[in-house]
């Protein structure tokens, strides 16, 4: 599990009396108030809030929190992507998560409502917490959350149809790590059927070719490693299921639009937004707003 790009790290922002901030954009921003009063105003919902409630809010919706007239609005927040738990999900976590974003939308978590309560709590023990525990709980909250979105469908009978139950039972709870690390050949035999009866059941499940949804994996899983400096070209590209350097370096700058080495030496360098206006980490070219703070560790800044 790896925290990179500002995800799955607690962050603060205050607004004064009328203020206004727009959650930052990708994947699922989950925000609570910490105190005082403001409202979400969306399109075309508004809630409003006071100490304690929260807001999930998925799929870039277009909305914005606006504090009340009656003074400071504290809040709290975290963003979660899919992206950032590559190796850990399975082919079949990873797609309802997929298809969960890209549907906007806001819940509001009233203050006594369990999730409300845990996200309180959770932000509570921040202050002392270690960061490593801190994602870990976040993610339990995110998966808590997110439960419904998670749920299984009950598979349907199909008479005479083999192939798809071994499909179902064997690369449904496949993590996406181990997808990567399997040829198209190797996992149609592992299903008991023809490379092309398997290339259509894949197709059906994922919306996708098994070689283009390798391919993106195996890009998510390079970008997570490059982010460690100490990480070696060539290890990279073994790690993230390529036998062959060459291979990797064109695949990645055809994806990309540039090479491993200059993608880490772009995305390691200091962030100019960041440095001069004390923008958010992860959303390139959207400073944060006036009085908002970035937390890394999850220790909260008075």
């Amino acid at each position: 599990m790896v925290s990179h790009g500002g995800y799955l790290q607690l962050k603060d922002v205050r607004l004064a009396a009328t203020g206004e901030w727009t959650p930052p954009a990708g994947g699922w921003c989950f925000v609570r108030v910490e105190s005082g009063q403001g409202y979400w105003l969306g399109q075309p919902t508004v809630h409003e809030l006071g100490p304690g409630d929260g807001l999930i809010i998925s799929g870039d919706d277009p909305g914005t929190l606006r504090a009340s007239r009656l003074g400071l609005l504290r809040l709290q927040y975290f963003q979660f992507s899919p992206e950032v738990l590559t190796g850990f999900l399975t082919m079949s976590e990873r797609q309802q998560f997929e298809t969960a974003q890209r549907t906007p939308g806001v819940r509001r978590l009233p203050a006594g409502e369990t999730l409300a309560r845990q996200f309180n709590a959770l932000a509570t023990e921040a202050t002392t917490a270690h960061p490593l525990f801190l994602r870990c709980k976040l993610v339990e909250l995110v998966a808590a959350a997110l439960a419904e979105e998670m749920r299984e469908p009950t598979p349907e009978s199909v008479r005479h149809a083999s192939a798809t139950d071994r499909f179902i039972r064997l690369i449904h709870p496949m993590s996406d790590s181990e997808l990567i690390q399997h040829t198209p050949g190797e996992l149609a035999t592992l299903c008991g059927c023809s490379l092309r009866h398997f290339s259509r059941l894949f197709r059906q499940q994922f919306g996708m070719s098994i070689r283009s949804k390798q391919t993106e994996l195996r890009i998510a899983r390079a970008r997570q490693l490059l982010l460690d400096p100490a990480s070696k070209i060539v290890h990279v590209a073994l790690e993230s299921g390529y036998r062959h350097l060459g291979l990797f370096n064109a695949t990645f700058k055809r994806r990309l639009g540039m090479t491993p080495t200059e993608w880490r030496r772009q995305h390691l360098a200091p962030s100019p937004v960041a440095a001069t206006t004390g923008g958010v980490s992860g959303t390139p070219g959207r400073a944060e707003p006036a009085g908002t703070r970035s937390n890394t560790t999850g220790v909260s800044e008075s």
